[in-house]
């Protein structure tokens, strides 16, 4: 299944066993899947952590994407 709000909530899973992730992964009520990181989906990552990760998928894609 492509797009959708299932593959979106799988991604922010996948998000939230990521390391070094602070606290939690946070869905937003226009999610839906994208690259990587769901659209909607917020994390924040210590970067402090030497384990930590930097995801340019974080910063999104789908710009204008039904939410105006």
């Amino acid at each position: 299944m492509i797009g959708g709000l299932l593959p979106g909530v799988k991604q922010i899973a996948n998000v939230a066993a990521s390391p070094g992730i602070v606290h939690k992964s946070i869905l937003l009520p226009d999610v839906h899947s994208g690259y990587g990181f769901a659209i909607g989906n917020i994390a924040a990552f210590d970067m402090d952590d030497p384990q930590s990760i930097v995801s340019n998928g974080a910063v999104g894609f789908d710009i204008n994407c039904f939410v105006r």
